[in-house]
C-alpha cells in the first residue's frame, strides 16, 4: 500500500488533504476514488489507513478509516558513516540502506574521498529526497536523516553518542562482522564504510584510538556500495531483524 508521511494527529473519521510533492507522487499512481493509502506520523509512531474521497488538480482529500501502532523499525538504531563515493553511488547506498532499515546516514570526507566537498553539499537536498522516497516505498515508519557532510575528524568527534561503533576493514583478518555484531547487544550503533580504496592507515589507527571496532565483511574485496549494503544486512541478520 502506498505510504506517505504526515505531522497530523487525527482520529478515525477525520479528514486530511495531501498536497505538494506528495500529491505529485500520488497523482502519478493514478489512484481512484475509494482506494486506500497509508499515512505515517513518525513522531507519534502511528500509521493511518486513509480512503481517497476526492481529487482535484491541487490536492487529494482523504478520510481516516483506521489507525495502528507503527512497527516497521529495527530494534537497534543504525547510523551509517559513509565515506562519499564517486559518481552516483551515494544515491544507491542511500536508497538501499534506507530500505533495509538504517536510521541515519552521515556522509564523510576521508583522505581518499574523490568527491569535492562543495559538490557533496550541493547534493544534500537530493540525498534527503531519495531517503524520503525509499522510506515511503519500503514502508518505513521514519524518514532517515541524511546529515550534512562531515570531515573525517569531525565524524570521529561525534562518536560519543553511539553505544558501539564498527568499521568495515578489508585488512581485518581476525574478526568477522556478524560475530562482532552478535556480541554487541546495544540499541544504538554506527558503522563506518570507506571510500574507493578504503580508509588509509592513519584513519584506521585514529578510529581504533577512538574505540571503533574493526570487522571484516568477508574474504573478497567489495565495491563501496556493496560494502555498505552488506554491512547493514549482516548487522540485521545478526540481530534477527531482517
Amino acid at each position: 500500500m502506498t505510504r506517505f508521511f504526515t505531522d497530523a494527529t487525527i482520529g478515525v473519521g477525520g479528514k486530511l488533504a495531501i498536497s505538494g510533492e506528495d500529491f505529485d507522487h500520488l497523482r502519478v499512481l493514478r489512484p481512484k476514488i475509494g482506494e486506500t493509502l497509508e499515512l505515517c506520523n513518525s513522531e507519534k509512531r502511528i500509521v493511518y489507513t486513509a480512503e481517497i474521497t476526492d481529487m482535484s488538480r491541487a490536492d487529494a482529500q482523504v478520510t481516516i478509516v483506521s489507525k495502528k501502532k507503527a512497527d516497521a523499525e529495527p530494534g537497534c538504531r543504525i547510523t551509517l558513516m559513509q565515506a562519499v563515493p564517486k559518481f552516483d553511488k551515494m544515491e544507491l547506498i542511500i536508497q538501499k540502506c534506507v530500505e533495509l532499515g538504517v536510521s541515519e546516514i552521515v556522509p564523510v570526507l576521508t583522505n581518499r574521498t574523490q568527491t569535492h566537498p562543495a559538490n557533496a553539499a550541493v547534493k544534500a537536498h537530493r540525498w534527503q529526497k531519495i531517503s524520503k522516497e525509499a522510506a515511503q516505498q519500503s514502508g518505513r515508519d521514519i524518514i532517515p536523516a541524511i546529515t550534512s557532510v562531515l570531515p573525517f575528524r569531525e565524524a570521529l568527534d561525534s562518536l560519543s553518542q553511539y553505544e558501539h561503533t564498527f568499521v568495515a576493514n578489508e585488512n581485518e583478518t581476525e574478526q568477522y562482522a556478524r560475530a562482532a555484531y552478535q556480541r554487541a547487544s546495544v540499541q544504538n550503533v554506527a558503522i563506518f564504510i570507506g571510500p574507493e580504496g578504503g580508509f588509509d592507515k592513519s584513519e584506521i589507527k585514529a578510529m581504533r584510538d577512538k574505540g571503533v571496532e574493526s570487522v571484516s565483511l568477508g574474504r573478497r574485496i567489495l565495491r563501496v556500495e556493496t560494502a555498505a549494503i552488506t554491512a547493514v544486512i549482516l548487522f540485521l541478520c545478526a540481530r534477527e531483524e531482517l
